[in-house]
């Protein structure tokens, strides 16, 4: 799989347009990151697909960030449980944890080498209807947000058990955590 230059690199049209040096350090970073750049037949996109509809508004932005997406073979539970475990030896914390009969969900979270947070999402599907079985996400903060700290810290206490076996029903454990790849200001009360 060949990924040019330009696709790793914050300098993608739109929204990036008012990324600064931070923001294009902290997309490098996290496109560097080695368990999300694993090997195998892998689509990389640097920034992450967006999850809106809309175009971004005034005062919105595109935070640095990675999506991985590929077809790989095996049951949810355990293509969760090694991406899971891949992250988790690079220095990631898992916050928050979701599993069912056919799919599994993990948060993690990190700091970047500038102290920011970045966090992460791995989602594993038993079956081919969206066109993957894995899909992980990771996005960092952006230059104008206000970085609250370790987002969502994994406490250690988030039961990963149910990456142990496939689950007889919904099970969850922890808080999500995985940041959206679009920031903007809170509402304030006026």
């Amino acid at each position: 799989m060949a990924l040019s230059a330009a696709t790793l690199s914050g300098c993608s049209a739109g929204a990036t347009s008012d990324w600064d040096a931070v923001d294009e350090r902290r997309q490098a970073e996290v496109a560097a990151v080695e368990w999300l750049g694993a090997d195998g037949d892998w689509d990389l996109r640097a920034p992450a697909s967006q999850w809106s509809r809309s175009e971004p508004a005034a005062g919105v932005w595109e935070r640095p960030s990675v999506e991985r997406v590929g077809d790989v073979p095996g049951p949810a539970w355990r293509l969760a449980a090694d991406e899971v475990r891949a992250a988790v030896d690079t220095g990631w914390r898992p916050a928050f944890v979701r599993c069912g009969p056919d799919a599994a969900m993990v948060d993690l979270v990190s700091t970047l080498d500038d102290g920011s947070s970045v966090t992460a999402r791995v989602e594993a599907q038993t079956g081919t209807d969206v066109g993957w079985t894995v899909r992980v996400t990771a996005v960092a903060l952006h230059h104008s947000d206000a970085d609250p700290g370790p987002v969502r810290p994994g406490s250690g206490d988030v039961d990963l058990g149910c990456l142990d076996g496939a689950a007889a029903a919904i099970t969850w454990s922890g808080t999500p955590a995985l940041l959206n790849p679009m920031g903007g200001p809170a509402l304030t009360d006026g």
